[in-house]
């Protein structure tokens, strides 16, 4: 079985990630912090949320009112993962794909 260019560049982005899963990911806390400062909506969130990758896309959010905010990044039920590998805290790339 061959190889395809697209099996490999698959392989290649897989490996990636797991490199940078293995990231301390405690560099992020003060940029956490900063953003639970500026954006009270975040003092609830846990570290383990999805949501903290949305933090970085205020493009997406920033027209929406606090309060549709807050059903968003603190009341919606799927924020929090359920496994055990799901609630580990890791670094992510957030955008991984093959153009970046």
């Amino acid at each position: 079985m061959t190889q395809t260019k697209q099996d490999i560049e698959k392989g290649s982005i897989a490996r990636l990630m797991a490199k940078i899963h293995k990231i301390d990911p405690s560099w992020y806390t003060p940029f956490r912090e900063c953003e639970r400062a500026k954006s009270p909506i975040f003092k609830d969130v846990s570290d383990g949320s999805y949501f903290w990758l949305l933090s970085t896309r205020h493009r997406y959010f920033g027209k929406i009112s606090t309060d549709e905010k807050k059903k968003w990044y603190v009341n919606f039920p799927l924020v929090e993962p359920i496994s055990k590998a799901g609630k580990r805290v890791v670094t992510t790339h957030g955008d991984i794909h093959g153009m970046n």
